[in-house]
């Protein structure tokens, strides 16, 4: 339109020649300064949505709650630890070998982002959706447990728990915090599907991890422990592992149960081939010894 050269285009920018070709630029650069980053905007003023009659309108604070549900999505960290076979975690490393750091915004910044958003939209509870929360950090998470309760005081859930990572000191002083539930990792309780996945952990660390929620019962909502189903090459065998796995998991728990997909750029899609798995990642085969998994969420 400009006539800019496609050379001229900024790294990760991709576009067509002419002839129609596919012009690659590579990626762009990956931000190791998080706190370098301006907020999200939330401001009515310059955001938009597609309605379902196909009219555009303003986001406004209506909006963001029938949208959101009152929670407030954000990320404390990026990167994370693991370099599991299933995950986009793992194609990143490949592209740039950096997103194996795990980069996190400062305590200020992202109470601050809290702050400034509760401007825009209405929410009553924070969802830190890192892969791996802050759990290395011994300063930030001090930090973050002596201040949020403080300036903030909403409540709040954490979605990257990694079991090897996770002490009971952690989860005492989230729940203090305002911690009102955590979500664990599992994927799987057998041992051949562990070396698939490519995940470095054991069953001792989840059954102690689980000891450590279960310690807040009554306290905190009961803790999501997520678990892979249709695994390639998976057996009853298999299944019957994870299954006496979430047998010693501390209750109340909750299941959460997901299909594997081969996403490109991923280990597993190396493995995989020809396997076709279904058509999305919450559609697990209705089978029997796969619906014995999902009852474990209320089994005592």
């Amino acid at each position: 339109k400009n006539n800019l050269e496609v050379e001229d285009l900024p790294q990760g920018v991709w576009t067509k020649n002419k002839d129609g070709s596919i012009y690659e630029n590579g990626c762009s650069e990956i931000c190791l300064d998080l706190d370098s980053l301006p907020f999200p905007n939330y401001d009515k003023n310059t955001v938009y949505v597609r309605n379902n009659d196909n009219s555009i309108s303003n986001l406004d604070r209506g909006g963001y709650c029938k949208y959101l549900d009152y929670v407030y999505y954000t990320m404390f960290s990026q990167g994370c630890p693991n370099s599991c076979s299933y995950c986009c975690n793992y194609a990143l490393k490949q592209l740039d070998k950096r997103y194996a750091v795990n980069r996190k915004h400062s305590v200020s910044y992202i109470i601050n982002e809290i702050k400034e958003t509760s401007k825009y939209y209405t929410f009553y509870n924070v969802f830190f959706m890192d892969d791996s929360f802050i759990l290395r950090d011994n300063n930030a998470f001090d930090e973050f447990v002596e201040r949020y309760p403080k300036e903030i005081g909403l409540p709040f859930i954490v979605l990257g728990f990694i079991p090897k990572l996770t002490k009971q000191k952690h989860v005492d002083k989230l729940v203090e915090a305002g911690m009102i539930r955590g979500r664990v990792g599992v994927q799987t309780g057998s041992e051949k599907m562990l070396e698939i996945y490519n995940r470095k952990q054991s069953k001792n660390e989840i059954i102690k991890v689980s000891e450590f929620f279960a310690k807040h019962k009554g306290k905190i909502v009961p803790t999501g422990y997520d678990i892979i189903l249709d695994g390639y090459n998976e057996t009853v065998e298999d299944i019957i592992e994870t299954a006496a796995l979430i047998s010693k998991i501390k209750r109340p728990l909750i299941i959460n149960l997901a299909a594997l997909k081969s996403y490109p750029g991923t280990k597993i899609a190396d493995y995989m081939n020809n396997y076709v798995p279904g058509i999305s990642c919450v559609e697990v085969n209705n089978t029997v010894i796969n619906s014995i998994i999902g009852l474990q969420s209320i089994i005592s």
